[in-house]
Order: structure tokens, then C-alpha cells, then sequence
């Protein structure tokens, strides 16, 4: 089944995208993947890791190699696009990180930021996400 043609895909709400540091190895590539608060470090995101609460989209990468730091801007709100694995979500459930900045289905009753599946594309392994 593929993604109806109607999509929120691109909303975003550019009043809450957020600039932070960004740990891991993290790549220009990465530009939109899902990720994850890294509670080891103040102020950072990193790919969304199996199990991790997924709290947006990274939308924006910059190494800043003279300062040694690396930055993205985030978005918590609005609508992304995501990788999944293993089993389809479904539509109107959550998901949550599988590492690398995939996602998969939430398993268990945890917590997780409000977001819910939208649309999802079984051909293209892809699942549209909206947070709230």
C-alpha cells in the first residue's frame, strides 16, 4: 500500500524548529531522519537509537570543525517522513527509535512525546508522522 495522494508531508511550524549540538556521527546525510534527546550530554540530539523516544526530525546539519562542534535544527512539531523496520506501523499508532535514525513500532506502554502516525507506505518502507 503506498501513501495517499492528501499528505501532510512538509508541514512544518517553523516557530518551534530548534537549533542544537548534534553528537554522534552524525552526517549531512542524516537530514532527515528521526532523532532523540542525548541525555549524556546538555542541550544535544543524536539518531534516533533502538528503544529512544523519537522527539522530531533533524532538518538542518552543519560540522563546524574550527569550533568542534557539530549543529542541526530540529523540528518538534509539524509533519516528517520516516524510515520504519521490521512490521508496518499502523495508522493513528506511535513509533519509536531502531537505531541509525529508523524507526519502528512502539512496543510496550512507555511514554513517548504526542506524535501519531498519519500514512503509511508498505512499498517504500516509509511512514509519515504527526507531532503535536
Amino acid at each position: 500500500m503506498t501513501i495517499a495522494t492528501i499528505s501532510l508531508r512538509g508541514i512544518n511550524i517553523d516557530d518551534f524548529d530548534v537549533s542544537m549540538l548534534v553528537s554522534g556521527t552524525v552526517t549531512a546525510a542524516d537530514v532527515g531522519k528521526a532523532v532523540s534527546l542525548d541525555t549524556a550530554t546538555a542541550g544535544t540530539v543524536k539518531l534516533a537509537a533502538d528503544g529512544d523516544a523519537i522527539i522530531g526530525e533533524l532538518l538542518t546539519y552543519e560540522n563546524r570543525v574550527q569550533e568542534g562542534i557539530k549543529i542541526g535544527t530540529m523540528s518538534p512539531k509539524g509533519s516528517a517522513r520516516f524510515t520504519y523496520t521490521a512490521t508496518a506501523p499502523s495508522i493513528g499508532g506511535q513509533i519509536q527509535g531502531a537505531g541509525a535514525g529508523v524507526v519502528k513500532v512502539l512496543s510496550g506502554s512507555n511514554a513517548r512525546f504526542p506524535h501519531f502516525v498519519t500514512a503509511v507506505d508498505t512499498v517504500a518502507s516509509t511512514v509519515d508522522v504527526l507531532f503535536l
